[in-house]
């Protein structure tokens, strides 16, 4: 898709999965730091068209066995 595809270009970005319920996509991404998360959340309003975002940080991963 189109979306998808716009969406992966951006640095940072390194998973965007279609879903349902209460969003279409989730998106993972990596940043720096806050001022880095403020900016692409503009950018993926700005030049992906994201109308609506909920932003979660993850603190840890649960190991593997």
């Amino acid at each position: 898709e189109e979306f998808e595809r716009s969406v992966l270009m951006l640095p940072g970005i390194t998973e965007v999965v279609h879903v349902t319920g209460g969003h279409d996509y989730l998106i993972r991404a990596t940043a720096a730091d806050p001022v880095a998360l403020d900016s692409l959340l503009r950018r993926l309003k700005r030049e992906a068209g994201v109308a609506h975002s909920t932003t979660r940080i993850a603190l840890r991963a649960a190991p593997k066995h």
